[in-house]
């Protein structure tokens, strides 16, 4: 795997947190305002989806810092 593609797989495991997280707090909201359809997630279920995103996020968010890292010896070894 090279590391613009390691770099890429965080970013986009973050991204999906993010919107994970986004999605999560949407429901939070309707339920806690009373606006939640019957088919929505239930409050329990929305604070499970955040924390998962949030665990999901700090796995890109390694990712990106080893491919950096990665990335950094590589130009070290090569300058």
């Amino acid at each position: 795997m090279n590391t613009i593609s390691a770099f890429n797989s965080g970013v986009q495991a973050f991204q999906t947190a993010s919107n994970q997280i986004e999605q999560s707090a949407q429901n939070i909201a309707q339920q806690t305002t009373g606006l939640a359809s019957d088919a929505a997630p239930s409050l329990e279920e929305s604070l499970i989806s955040q924390t998962e995103a949030k665990t999901y996020a700090l796995a890109g968010v390694k990712v990106v810092q080893s491919a950096d890292e990665v990335l950094g010896t590589l130009l070290d070894i090569s300058v």
